[in-house]
Protein backbone atom coordinates (compact mmCIF):
# COMPACT_ATOMS: atom_id res chain seq x y z
CA UNK A 1 0.00 0.00 0.00
CA UNK A 2 2.83 2.66 0.53
CA UNK A 3 4.19 2.39 -2.51
CA UNK A 4 1.05 2.59 -4.46
CA UNK A 5 0.74 5.65 -1.98
CA UNK A 6 4.17 7.23 -3.09
CA UNK A 7 3.79 6.24 -6.49
CA UNK A 8 0.84 8.42 -6.94
CA UNK A 9 2.91 11.51 -4.99
CA UNK A 10 0.85 11.26 -1.99
CA UNK A 11 3.29 12.41 0.90
CA UNK A 12 4.08 8.91 2.42
CA UNK A 13 6.46 7.34 4.52
CA UNK A 14 7.47 3.45 5.24
CA UNK A 15 8.98 2.52 8.23
CA UNK A 16 10.29 -1.05 7.57
CA UNK A 17 10.79 -2.97 11.39
CA UNK A 18 12.61 -6.34 10.05
CA UNK A 19 11.92 -9.31 12.45
CA UNK A 20 8.53 -7.74 13.57
CA UNK A 21 5.01 -8.65 13.16
CA UNK A 22 1.98 -7.02 12.64
CA UNK A 23 0.76 -5.88 15.37
CA UNK A 24 4.06 -6.22 17.32
CA UNK A 25 3.72 -2.67 19.03
CA UNK A 26 0.70 -3.30 20.20
CA UNK A 27 1.63 -7.01 21.92
CA UNK A 28 4.70 -6.01 23.65
CA UNK A 29 4.59 -1.69 23.82
CA UNK A 30 7.41 -1.85 26.03
CA UNK A 31 10.05 -3.29 24.04
CA UNK A 32 13.01 -0.80 22.64
CA UNK A 33 11.63 -1.45 19.18
CA UNK A 34 7.53 -0.89 19.46
CA UNK A 35 8.82 2.64 21.53
CA UNK A 36 11.20 3.61 18.50
CA UNK A 37 8.57 2.75 15.94
CA UNK A 38 5.38 4.36 18.33
CA UNK A 39 7.61 7.31 18.68
CA UNK A 40 8.15 7.11 14.39
CA UNK A 41 4.74 7.10 14.05
CA UNK A 42 3.99 10.23 16.23
CA UNK A 43 6.56 12.00 14.68
CA UNK A 44 5.45 11.33 11.41
CA UNK A 45 1.70 12.32 12.12
CA UNK A 46 3.43 15.81 14.14
CA UNK A 47 5.28 16.76 10.76
CA UNK A 48 1.75 15.98 8.47
CA UNK A 49 -0.82 18.25 10.67
CA UNK A 50 2.45 20.99 11.13
CA UNK A 51 2.55 20.30 14.92
CA UNK A 52 6.38 19.45 15.34
CA UNK A 53 7.01 22.37 16.48
CA UNK A 54 8.62 24.04 13.59
CA UNK A 55 7.89 26.97 12.41
CA UNK A 56 5.04 27.09 9.53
Amino acid sequence: MAFCLIAAGVPSELVVAPGAFHGFDAVAPETGLAKRFTAAKIAALRRAFGADGAPT
